[in-house]
């Protein structure tokens, strides 16, 4: 999907991009997992079911966007 996203001539430039966007997500979400839990002198972990909650609305997002981007492409391909 996300190859078709653009026409074959300007493909290199957006993978580059969609990879240094990877990464500042990645980074993002250790951040901001650090700041959802912490630990207390009993190292133990708090907020942590948080993270799931979280991740879980996030992957169904996920997946509603890429059903309409995918009908969205067979409605209007790239050529």
């Amino acid at each position: 999907m996300t190859t078709q996203a653009v026409p074959a001539k300007t493909r290199g430039g957006f993978m580059s991009l969609n990879s240094c966007l990877q990464s500042l997500g990645t980074g993002f979400a250790g951040l901001l997992s650090g700041w959802i839990t912490f630990s207390d002198t009993d190292f133990a972990i708090h907020n942590y079911n948080y993270l799931g909650y979280l991740s879980a609305f996030l992957i169904l997002l996920c997946i509603a966007l890429a059903i309409r981007l995918d009908r969205l492409f067979v409605l209007n391909p790239i050529r």
